[in-house]
């Protein structure tokens, strides 16, 4: 299509040799398994066949992994036991030196 959204609203048969032609709703509903990279190397390349001809889904993908980067940036960054009690001892410290703690 000239929209560059390819395989909207056809079917799933079969195209010009092994690869199977899917539609945006099919790799809509793989998205995730791909993005986990939790799909059978021919899944893979069926999806990544569509994104390359489809600009929507293409986006879509884009979009959702610029998300996910942006949510994994927000994990909690684990700190080593003893630095932990450092940190803990010195601001306990600095509030009741300031006369905030106990």
């Amino acid at each position: 299509m000239e929209d560059g959204h390819e395989g909207h609203g056809t079917g799933a048969g079969g195209g010009r040799g092994n690869v199977k032609k899917m539609n945006c709703q099919e790799v809509l509903d793989q998205l995730s398994d791909f993005l986990e990279e939790d799909v059978a190397a021919e899944l893979r390349t069926e999806i990544e066949t569509h994104l390359n001809g489809c600009r929507h889904c293409h986006l879509e993908v884009d979009t959702l992994r610029t998300t996910i980067q942006l949510y994994r940036i927000d994990d909690p960054v684990g700190v080593p036991i003893h630095l932990s009690e450092r940190i803990r001892v010195a601001l306990h410290a600095a509030y009741l030196e300031r006369g905030c703690g106990d």
